[in-house]
């Protein structure tokens, strides 16, 4: 099975035999040292796309991550963002394939930049020209404490009144 590649902040701490020591939100953790992390520098607030490695036990968990590129390459792509003003279900689902992290403050997904092109068609696809739809239920539809979506978007929603 293969890993699920992540956007994630590090503060790298030392080179530590074949991993590199690490903080993720001052949870310590391992950098797997390979040929694409060679050239990774120690420092804080790194933003990488990693591969999760991590190993869970009824004891605890070891968090270990692979750099899924080049570090040097991770470095010169930086980072790509995407703002979208309403809450689309589709969108956040894309978002997360492309290992988006959302950023509460600045209200947007942050990607690396390695995944550019893919962010550039999402915002084309999700912040272009508005169209407007007619839709037509075939069959009655309900939501019992859930909404009603049409192309992620919720169109009906229920409401417990008591």
């Amino acid at each position: 099975m293969k890993a699920a590649e992540e956007i994630k902040t590090f503060n790298s701490l030392k080179r530590d035999g074949k991993y590199f020591a690490a903080l993720i939100n001052n949870y310590k953790c391992k950098i797997v040292i390979d040929a694409a992390s060679e050239s990774l520098a120690i420092g804080e607030n790194q933003i990488l796309k990693v591969d999760d490695l991590s190993v869970r036990s009824k004891f605890g968990t070891d968090l270990i991550f692979r750099l899924a590129a080049d570090a040097a390459q991770q470095h010169e792509s930086g980072i790509c963002t995407l703002r979208h003003g309403k809450y689309n279900s589709l969108l956040i689902d894309e978002c997360r394939l492309l290992g988006g992290k959302w950023d509460a403050d600045s209200k947007a997904w942050v990607f690396s930049g390695m995944v550019a092109a893919e962010v550039e068609a999402l915002d084309d696809l999700f912040n272009g020209q508005t169209a407007i739809y007619e839709v037509e239920f075939v069959t009655d539809q309900s939501a019992r404490c859930s909404s009603i979506r049409v192309f992620g978007y919720s169109v009906a929603w229920a409401k417990v009144s008591r």
